[in-house]
């Protein structure tokens, strides 16, 4: 080996230590800037105990997570409760599907309002009431998961509820944001984990200029739904999201389309009177366990009044 190769080697050798070294020390002084930070902008991936992010749902709760403290557990396919037992044809199979509300943001697993239905109903009636609510998400992200998660369970009914999240402040509407192939979402995830990736990400954030889903979108969106269950033989059921600062306990700046079939639950919450507000949490949108149990109540009473459940009487 010649003694110009050699020399030539070694630089090369040097000039990729050096490197190494640079970025090694780049992703050290990153991490003092970003700290824990996530890399994604969307709230609800931070927590990766409960949460992992998704190509095409932007995050999904993990399968099998236990956050005891908080009374939550989710079962091997991913939804919050225990595990789903298999399809029968004498026995109704019920999926609600929503956001934080539906999930049953700070209340334990047995007073969300999917737990308490199932409680409501199972005296008189067969039925499997699945909990398909993940916080955060807006009504795209909804009927992704409808069409991706839901469908093959083949229920017989979906109760669903979805708009306040559509109406928060974001830099790209969800519509925009991209859905990666396999490979290109392994990479990304890879990237993440890099906080001198996570620190670049954060010098160009933009200011928030428009909703995750515009008005027009979320109307879409629904209507997409209901098709999509026509299409797969199911009833499905919207309710209007809550807020507890206005009269009527309806979310502002979201209208359900009026063809689609409604329940109303927050006219249940207004019929309670002076009492209506003290069912919901300081946030005033998410309902405490009592409010859960009235959500729950309202929902029984409209499926056996409307005799949709008549066929699975026990």
């Amino acid at each position: 080996m010649s003694r110009r190769y050699r020399l030539r080697h070694r630089a090369v050798l040097y000039a990729i230590i050096t490197c190494v070294g640079i970025l090694l020390c780049a992703e050290w002084l990153a991490g003092i800037a970003v700290g824990d930070a996530p890399a994604t902008r969307f709230f609800a991936a931070q927590d990766k105990n409960l949460f992992r992010a998704d190509p095409e749902l932007f995050w999904t709760l993990r399968p099998r997570a236990v956050l005891a403290d908080e009374g939550i557990r989710v079962n091997g396919a991913g939804f919050r409760g225990p595990p789903i037992e298999a399809a029968e044809a004498s026995r109704a199979r019920i999926v609600c599907l929503g956001d934080s509300v539906t999930f049953g943001f700070k209340v334990r697993q047995h007073e969300s309002y999917p737990a308490r239905l199932q409680a409501a109903l199972v005296d008189r009636f067969a039925v499997q009431v699945i909990n398909a609510g993940v916080p955060g998400y807006t009504s795209l992200q909804g009927l992704r998961r409808f069409e991706r998660d839901i469908v093959p369970l083949r229920p017989q009914f979906v109760i669903a509820s979805f708009g306040s999240n559509d109406t928060l402040n974001a830099t790209r509407r969800d519509s925009e944001q991209r859905v990666l192939s396999p490979w290109m979402f392994r990479l990304r995830r890879l990237l993440d984990r890099s906080k001198l990736v996570r620190w670049l990400a954060s010098t160009r954030q933009e200011e928030p200029q428009t909703t995750r889903c515009t008005p027009s979108e979320f109307t879409e969106n629904l209507r997409a739904m209901a098709r999509l269950a026509e299409e797969n033989g199911c009833r499905i059921f919207f309710f209007h999201p809550l807020h507890a600062s206005r009269e009527d306990l309806r979310a502002v700046g979201i209208t359900l389309p009026p063809e689609l079939a409604q329940i109303d639950v927050a006219g249940a919450f207004v019929a309670t009177g002076p009492d209506a507000r003290s069912m919901f949490q300081s946030d005033d949108n998410h309902p405490t366990a009592r409010g859960n149990a009235l959500m729950a109540r309202t929902i029984a009473a409209f499926l056996r009044e409307s005799g949709a459940l008549d066929r699975f009487a026990r």
